[in-house]
């Protein structure tokens, strides 16, 4: 005589897979505006962190190079520009003490900042 096997099925049903990629999307749309102000937290360290650095070396370059190294506003990161906003920065050195980069003046770092981050200084 053969024995006989038990029909057990093993896996899930598509209504069970509908339902656990419903709560899966709940559980995105909960957590996503959480992420994004992580991410911007995130993204206003790292401005912060990276304009410290900027000043923290020109700092240093006018130690070690016994000459004025100025960090000023920038546009086109070639030199320096009036106004409250920095979309960038620079970091020259300055052979002549005027605070604008001319030719033949070194510049040592450029940095910008990333939308949607805006840098205001008065």
């Amino acid at each position: 005589m053969q024995a006989r096997v038990s029909g057990v099925a093993r896996g899930f049903t598509l209504i069970e897979l509908m339902i656990g990629l419903v709560v899966l999307a709940v559980v995105i749309a909960i957590g996503l505006p959480g992420m994004q102000g992580l991410i911007n937290s995130g993204r206003l360290s790292a401005a912060a962190n990276e304009l410290s650095a900027a000043l923290q070396l020109t700092r240093v370059e006018a130690l070690r190079r016994n000459r004025s190294v100025v960090l000023c506003r920038s546009e086109t990161l070639a030199g320096c520009a009036a106004g409250d906003t920095w979309p960038g920065w620079l970091v020259f050195v300055d052979v002549n003490n005027n605070g604008v980069v001319d030719t033949g003046e070194e510049i040592i770092k450029t940095g910008t900042i990333a939308a949607p981050l805006v840098l205001r200084a008065s």
